[in-house]
């Protein structure tokens, strides 16, 4: 199987492949970030996914320093304004209603002031992810997705209180965990539209139907895309496992929660006949010693989660 080089990263992840006429046979994550740190690929194991333009460069320079407490304003303002489309969209939304700012503020330096680091890397992060789907077609499956994506964040900073995890370190994760079906809504439009606009039997059922089509589940493209662009590990794990059944208090289950919780409200990126509504989920996948904390969140709630949505909606 023939192995290309990795040109810069500027024009896409890989750089320019042969087009590829199939899905691929198989996938393997792990062998995937291999061969892309090394410099490789194997162009029929990652197919069109490796083709996705790079995930934002000021989002990702955010990301890598995640765990970081000594970050300083003028670092990120720094960052930030190193990209002038981030620069503008960040200084739209501060000044949209969402924030209710007095005044107009025009200046990155003020705007990330405002907002506090982690608030700007959270935000940051969504336009990123907002900016990945510019090459799908706008459908009503990609307003779907993309809903389901900012509800589950929406939701994850909501609960975050009840889960001992910061609002801004919560939005983040809610945001990036369905990182794989987006790019796989990206690199492969129309074939994966088909497949979201069905109803399938359960979570099980389609990833088992994205594996048949595109040789890898949303999962482990979100594993491959998180692990090649070096997201932290937490961020990692959500990507690659938010199906899996929460199992205490921490980052990687409350956006498993979260995920359950946008989908019961309606807002599922694609539907399955075993789909629980919300005080189902609550009962079933939230740890007892919150659960009843988290059911008043979300009856509180529910109006200011599809307000968020609204505004960060195409």
């Amino acid at each position: 199987m023939p192995q290309l080089s990795l040109p810069s990263r500027k024009k896409n992840i890989v750089g320019v492949l042969e087009e590829a006429n199939a899905p691929p046979p198989s996938f393997d994550p792990k062998v995937a970030a291999e061969l892309l740190e090394k410099g490789q690929v194997e162009t029929p194991e990652l197919g069109r996914l490796a083709k996705l333009a790079p995930f934002g460069p000021v989002a990702i320079r955010l990301l890598r320093l995640f765990d970081r407490q000594d970050l300083e304003i003028r670092d990120v303002v720094s960052m930030v304004a190193s990209e002038a489309a981030v620069t503008s969209e960040l200084l739209a939304l501060v000044n949209s209603p969402l924030f209710g700012v007095q005044g107009t503020i025009t200046e990155i330096r003020r705007a990330v002031a405002f907002l506090g680091i982690d608030r700007t890397r959270a935000l940051a992060v969504t336009l990123a992810m907002r900016s990945l789907l510019e090459g799908a077609p706008k459908t009503p499956i990609l307003r779907r997705i993309w809903k389901h994506s900012v509800g589950a964040a929406v939701i994850a900073e909501l609960l975050a209180p009840a889960f001992g995890i910061s609002n801004d370190v919560a939005n983040t994760a809610g945001i990036l965990h369905d990182l794989g079906r987006i790019g796989l809504l990206t690199a492969y439009p129309e074939p994966y539209a088909a497949l979201a606009v069905h109803t399938h039997e359960s979570d099980e059922a389609i990833l088992a139907a994205e594996r048949k089509e595109f040789g890898m589940d949303h999962c482990q493209a979100g594993q491959f895309l998180s692990e090649a662009w070096r997201f932290p590990r937490v961020l990692q794990e959500v990507a690659a496992r938010h199906l899996e059944s929460p199992s205490g208090l921490d980052v990687l289950s409350l956006v498993q929660t979260s995920c359950r919780l946008a989908s019961g409200l309606g807002l599922s990126a694609v539907v399955h006949e075993e789909q629980e509504g919300v005080p189902e989920t609550i009962e079933n996948h939230v740890p007892p010693a919150i659960r009843m904390r988290v059911a008043e969140m979300m009856r509180a709630s529910d109006r200011q989660i599809f307000d968020r949505i609204e505004s960060l909606d195409f």
